[in-house]
């Protein structure tokens, strides 16, 4: 019976668990044989997943003891896995909802895995540097260094697709709203329902953005619950009651990690890397048709994401490193959930 559930897909597992109290007890006493066969064929890269509950761990061969015997630890690998189902299925909706209808489709195989790998790093990075301590900027340099190329392009694909479904989905500005509703609808109207204008809507954007990935999920999913702004709100910060203590960290550490890394390559081989923009471009333009999460539409640029997807190092590679954490430091404002019109 054992083997045979090591066989069913995740979905099918926890469906079929929950049937008979029987087969429950039955998972609950061979889970650590269940589940690393599922695990590796529907969650690679899998040791993403263990990191997201300690850095230290990247297989159930890790484990201590102690710790695989406690419920708590099953729970919590199992709440990552569903939420890893939930952005497979939402996100080439978000992905793809700025371009063509044409555009839109399912994710292939590859996609998948660099989802999930990107999604593992943004959830590690919101457990390290959107928490209650905001570390030094070259503490996030360095966490961020440890990426490839790709990795980095990936990372910065996912975070810019919730970025924007925050502020079209959860948050969206006063001007938004108008441009939803028509320039019928007057400005105290669509106040009521934005989350006030320009950099106030922004900054709003940046404070929600800290969710970790289970938590932006819910928010995305659930949104229309909240009747009000400050239902939502009081639902925020009764989860994390410190999250507007400050903005979001990744945007511009991601940024400034990325251009650092051209310019590593610009010393390292020549003016000749610079080529490689156009795979990995400088602008980050979002949304692209292909690259980051996406496949590229030649097999031959393919070959330039696997010659870039070993390359993370923590290397300091210019003197101008030090300046870019002290503008970055500065750049770390207070955060913000409610509009101060709302």
């Amino acid at each position: 019976m054992c083997h045979i559930l090591s066989e069913l897909d995740f979905e099918t597992l926890l469906s079929f668990i929950r049937t008979r109290r029987r087969f429950y007890k039955l998972f609950l006493a061979n889970w650590t044989y269940i589940l690393p066969r599922i695990l590796q064929s529907e969650f690679s890269p899998v040791e993403g997943i263990f990191r997201i509950i300690d850095d230290d761990l990247t297989s159930l061969a890790m484990c201590p003891p102690k710790l695989l015997g406690t419920a708590g630890f099953l729970s919590r690998l199992i709440q990552i896995c569903h939420a890893v189902k939930k952005w497979e299925a939402i996100f080439p909706a978000l992905r793809f909802s700025h371009q063509s209808g044409a555009a839109s489709r399912i994710l292939g195989v590859d996609e998948n895995d660099r989802l999930r790998r990107a999604l593992y790093t943004w959830w590690r990075f919101s457990n390290h540097f959107h928490g209650d301590n905001l570390p030094s900027p070259n503490v996030r340099f360095s966490f961020l260094r440890m990426l490839s190329t790709a990795e980095l392009y990936e990372l910065d694909d996912l975070w810019r697709t919730v970025q924007a479904a925050v502020e079209e989905k959860i948050s969206p500005s006063v001007e938004r709203v108008r441009l939803i509703l028509g320039h019928d609808c007057l400005s105290e109207e669509a106040a009521k329902i934005g989350w006030g204008h320009g950099e106030e809507n922004q900054r709003i954007a940046r404070t929600i953005v800290k969710l970790n990935p289970a938590d932006m999920l819910h928010f995305l999913f659930r949104r229309h619950t909240y009747a009000t702004k400050m239902s939502l709100v009081r639902e925020i910060r009764l989860r994390h009651p410190s999250i507007e203590d400050n903005t979001e960290v990744l945007s511009w550490a991601l940024q400034a990690v990325i251009a650092e890394r051209f310019r590593y390559l610009a010393q390292q081989k020549g003016e000749r890397a610079i080529s490689r923009r156009r795979y990995f471009p400088a602008d980050l333009g979002f949304p692209r048709c292909s690259g980051g999460i996406l496949d590229y539409p030649a097999v031959r640029w393919e070959k330039i994401r696997i010659k870039f997807s070993d390359d993370g190092s923590d290397v300091i590679a210019n003197r101008e490193v030090h300046r870019l954490q002290i503008y970055l430091h500065d750049r770390v404002s207070r955060g913000q959930l409610m509009p101060l019109s709302g």
